[in-house]
């Protein structure tokens, strides 16, 4: 309702006539019909399907096409995309690969979202809590840790020290390597401060994940000296022979 009530409706509903019950069926948009609804809206936008001796299009048919009209946005949430799949699945007996071919989607990328299956209630709250800045590739590497409080552990790092998905995945394959090795130390942990300049976005990355501004400090002190050092050996030109 907020981001309909600010910008308006960006994408239309879809519908389909039904000649013989003289209404419309709702193929997708639901949830964009019934926030106009509550908004006081008369009229939305739609897009108009007319087939003729049209019948009512069957739930399974409807979640294909919700999937496909919904995969390519990205604002859409990696679980309700999920929880979609999973009916196809579950209450209606679709395969994978079945799933894969209506709806025109590599077989792979279902089954990454599938995998989406192994997080925990509590780590999807704190995803919804923080969604934006956390993207679907975040999660596919959070969920091939099977441990529910690792994972726990890993969004928290992931959504304070803003990492990437790069970094995110970075830090997952160095837990991996540190249980796979039973507990001993396997790598250097990754810490993360970004800062927004006025003409730049500087990234400090820390071999530690507890980090001071006072390390911060340090570090560009001796990113400093660094450079002037650099630039007393250069000749006069600035250039390196």
């Amino acid at each position: 309702m907020a981001s309909i009530r600010s910008v308006g409706l960006e994408q239309p509903i879809k519908v389909m006539w039904m000649e013989q019950e003289n209404v419309y069926q709702l193929i997708y948009g639901e949830r964009r019909f019934r926030a106009c609804r509550a908004l006081g809206w008369e009229t939305i936008p739609a897009l108009e399907e007319r087939p003729k001796d049209a019948k009512p299009l069957e739930r399974k048919e409807i979640l294909v096409k919700q999937i496909v009209e919904n995969w390519q946005r990205e604002d859409i949430n990696p679980f309700e995309l999920l929880a979609a799949l999973s009916e196809l699945r579950d209450q209606h007996g679709f395969s994978q690969v079945k799933i894969a071919k209506l709806t025109g989607k590599p077989a792979s990328e279902i089954s990454r979202l599938f995998s989406l299956e192994k997080i925990p209630n509590d780590v999807r709250t704190r995803f919804q809590e923080k969604g934006s800045s956390i993207s679907r590739r975040h999660l596919f590497a959070l969920a091939s840790l099977r441990d529910p409080g690792r994972q726990k552990a890993v969004v928290d790092q992931v959504i304070d020290g803003r990492l990437s998905a790069l970094e995110t995945e970075k830090l997952i394959a160095q837990q991996k390597a540190t249980k796979a090795t039973g507990g001993k130390k396997a790598g250097a942990p990754i810490g993360v401060r970004r800062f927004q300049v006025a003409h730049a976005r500087v990234v400090l990355q820390f071999r530690k994940r507890n980090i001071s501004d006072q390390d911060v400090l340090e570090a560009l002190d001796e990113a400093r000296q660094q450079i002037a050092e650099k630039s007393k050996s250069l000749p006069a030109n600035g250039k390196q022979s």
